[in-house]
């Protein structure tokens, strides 16, 4: 009996510390579905972008989305199209995106993330170079009857390093 109660005591902080260790991952059943449908949603954002994908930005966005970085502002088809481009010139090896705050208050949701990307850029003398960019951004998302979308993505400035071949 002494031992169920020191596991019963224990529960919360074994709870917290799964997510803590894992940051949700593997802990699914411990998320509120509208975590586990943003992070679904970013995911699939990360998966398209490495396949060059730009179209299913349509599919994770409202039909007014801004992106926001710097003094730049892009509408959902501007940034398809500068995505686009930006894929094409520069083959990009991988994606990382940590998520590190999802609040969700109602129908509305804010949602941190850093990002890192390794991608290949060509120097002025012509040499391939690889590079890790670093952004962070901050999104706000609205629940719509068609599931979890971003109404504006607010991306600071990246942070470039080179890296060795």
């Amino acid at each position: 009996m002494r031992a169920i109660r020191k596991l019963a005591a224990a529960a919360p902080l074994l709870f917290f510390a799964g997510v803590v260790l894992f940051g949700g991952a593997g802990c699914a059943g411990f998320l509120a579905p509208a975590d586990n449908e943003i992070r679904e949603s970013l995911e699939r954002v990360r998966r398209a972008k490495l396949a060059r994908a730009v179209d299913m930005i349509d599919e994770v966005t409202t039909a007014d989305w801004r992106f926001v970085s710097g003094e730049r502002t892009l509408d959902r088809a501007a940034y398809r199209a500068w995505l686009s481009e930006q894929l094409a010139r520069f083959p990009v090896e991988s994606i990382a995106t940590k998520i590190t705050r999802i609040e969700v208050r109602g129908r509305f949701a804010e949602v941190s993330l850093r990002q890192t990307l390794v991608r290949t850029e060509t120097d002025p003398v012509g040499v391939p170079v690889r590079w890790c960019l670093v952004s962070v951004e901050n999104q706000e998302w609205v629940k719509t009857a068609n599931g979890w979308r971003i109404t504006r993505t607010q991306q600071w400035p990246q942070e470039r390093t080179r890296l060795q071949k």
